[in-house]
């Protein structure tokens, strides 16, 4: 996890000050292996938070914010929202 601050850091030095609850899917899987999520509802918010991370600081145009807005997991998430029962 250390390593992937320091990357992020040195290529987007910005990245922590714009995002305010950054999360990885290396921490989502972390989180799976370890059992940590309590319901579907809980990993699927963590991964809205990463797509929402995503799209707000890349710009419209690019690949990652594209990827991101038209992936059917993201489409998915987004579907579920608050109101997943799972």
């Amino acid at each position: 996890m250390l390593l992937l601050v320091v990357l992020i850091t040195r290529w987007f030095p910005d990245y922590y000050e714009e995002i305010a609850h950054p999360i990885s899917m290396t921490q989502v899987k972390r989180k799976i292996k370890r059992n940590k999520y309590k319901s579907l509802n809980e990993m699927a918010t963590d991964l809205n938070l990463m797509f929402e991370n995503a799209k707000e600081y890349n710009a419209d145009e690019s690949k990652i914010f594209q990827v991101c807005y038209h992936t059917p997991l993201y489409v998915y998430v987004l579907g579920m929202g608050s109101e997943c029962n799972c």
